[in-house]
């Protein structure tokens, strides 16, 4: 059986200081929101037994993307960067709850990180 597993980081700017900071509570909360989210959307290809896509991924404060999801790795016209795009978009918009608004500037660019597998 093959399984998903979904590893994000914000990827705020350095040096700018939000105006509230998420602590590693909020921070894990948020990650499991977006967890939820994005996996109900994804769909491993079958191609792709044991593998993995990395996105960048910007939101605007309403959760809608910003712009088009970007493939880190491996290359875009790969099975599992593909499914991983068409997850994104469909899950657009997120829903973000409103305790993180205060945080835009942490979770405004993301990097999502699909991998299936054993």
């Amino acid at each position: 059986m093959m399984r998903m597993i979904l590893a994000f980081a914000l990827a705020g700017l350095l040096g700018v200081m939000p105006a509230h900071a998420l602590n590693a509570e909020q921070r894990k909360a948020f990650f499991q929101i977006m967890f939820e989210q994005a996996t109900r959307c994804f769909t491993a290809p079958v191609t792709s037994w044991s593998s993995k896509a990395r996105l960048e991924i910007r939101l605007r404060r309403d959760g809608s993307l910003l712009q088009a999801p970007k493939v880190l790795e491996p290359t875009p016209d790969s099975d599992i960067a593909k499914a991983a795009v068409r997850a994104i978009q469909r899950c657009a918009p997120f829903l973000i709850p409103d305790r993180f608004q205060g945080s835009y500037s942490e979770w405004k660019l993301l990097i999502m990180e699909f991998k299936t597998g054993p």
